[in-house]
């Protein structure tokens, strides 16, 4: 964890990151973004006209800004969405805003017993719901509540 603290080491992961990832690896190092200023000259956050000139700590701050004309938590886009992520971050299979609905978590775990399922949709947090009034949720609260709740195998 000390190596990803170097100023050299996170400004060169500043061009592999999103900025969702960027704003998460500030928070999981704890720092305000320390000698990565340097490298983010030239992030570009879409559909602004200027690049994004401030540092770490301000690129957060205006990523989590809650405003009539919000932005995708994960790359940046304006989004009108609830959930705060476009549709594009949360069709990522494996990504961290990945929304999933009852039938995908059906057809993931298709050897799920029906009240197990049940216990699933009860304490698994609804992310939201679409037009047609399916049920969505972040498929990381998914994974935990069913690593949580798993029955070791004798």
């Amino acid at each position: 964890m000390a190596a990803i603290r170097d100023p050299a080491v996170l400004t060169c992961l500043v061009e592999h990151l999103t900025l969702g990832e960027l704003c998460r690896l500030r928070r999981a190092l704890g720092t305000d973004g320390d000698g990565v200023d340097a490298g983010l000259w030239h992030l570009r956050i879409p559909d602004r006209v200027t690049p994004f000139d401030g540092g770490l700590r301000d690129v957060c701050r205006y990523m989590n800004r809650r405003v009539p004309r919000r932005r995708c938590r994960e790359c940046g886009r304006v989004t009108t969405r609830r959930v705060r992520v476009c549709t594009a971050c949360t069709c990522v299979p494996g990504g961290y805003y990945q929304l999933v609905s009852r039938r995908d978590v059906r057809q993931r775990w298709p050897d799920l017993r029906p009240c197990r399922m049940q216990t699933l949709y009860a304490t698994v947090p609804v992310a939201c719901h679409t037009r047609l009034g399916a049920i969505l949720y972040w498929m990381r609260d998914v994974n935990a509540v069913l690593a949580r709740t798993a029955t070791p195998s004798a």
